[in-house]
């Protein structure tokens, strides 16, 4: 019976093994809580995900005041006609969301 060495497996490799492990962990719970972000803006509650979040951005940069109206889907899916005035605060307050949750827990490398 041979050992095959190039298959040798140290405490080391395990431990980065672990330690990656663990990060990928952590991304993919950052990617879930990041998905489930909503914010209120003037009593109506909308979606803060990186997806809304790009919409938002659009809308609102193509606006050519903050004070155009858009037809918009809110977190509960329904639709309310919303000003880019207030995509850009739920804009804001989502980026400010994310940005809290991002570092929260993460692994070091």
């Amino acid at each position: 019976m041979s050992i095959d060495w190039s298959k040798l497996i140290t405490a080391e490799d395990k431990q980065k093994q672990q330690i990656e492990a663990n990060y990928q962990a952590w991304k993919s719970a950052r990617h879930a809580t990041v998905e489930a972000i909503t914010v209120e803006v003037g009593g109506r509650i909308y979606d803060g995900d990186e997806t809304s979040q790009n919409r938002m951005a659009r809308v609102v940069a193509a606006a050519d005041s903050l004070d155009d109206v858009v037809s918009w889907t809110l977190a509960d899916n329904s639709t309310a006609f919303v000003t880019a005035r207030e995509l850009k605060e739920a804009l804001r307050l989502a980026g400010l969301k994310q940005t809290e949750l991002c570092p929260a827990g993460r692994p070091d490398l």
